[in-house]
């Protein structure tokens, strides 16, 4: 009998630069099945004294409001801020999930998130 193995998800991850400001949001991935985050990871490219309020959502609308997935502040710019609490980690097949800025404070260059999925 032949099994066939799908690969795991590949990590998704979307950058916010220009400089990134409150407001702006960029879409992450659209997954043709279910998918269970792992963690989301937050990375700054910016001054020693820098944070990044976001918050990530799920839906089949991206122009909706959303599901909240989680809502986070980062202030790490050396390797990355790990978070592994979500309010919701499952992610619904053909939903969009994407990642909004409520708040930007400092010098930030760029501002990384991404998505493991397990």
């Amino acid at each position: 009998m032949n099994t066939l193995q799908l690969a795991p998800e590949q990590d998704r991850s979307a950058t916010f630069r220009g400089p990134p400001v409150s407001g702006d949001e960029v879409p992450i991935h659209r997954p043709s099945r279910e998918l269970t985050l792992s963690k989301i990871v937050g990375l700054i490219d910016g001054s020693a004294s820098q944070s990044v309020t976001f918050s990530l959502f799920y839906g089949t609308d991206i122009t909706a409001a959303g599901t909240l997935i989680l809502t986070e502040t980062t202030t790490n710019n050396t390797g990355g801020e790990e978070f592994t609490s979500f309010t919701n980690g499952v992610i619904p097949a053909d939903n969009v999930m994407w990642a909004v800025l409520t708040t930007v404070s400092g010098t930030v260059i760029s501002f990384m998130v991404t998505a493991v999925f397990e």
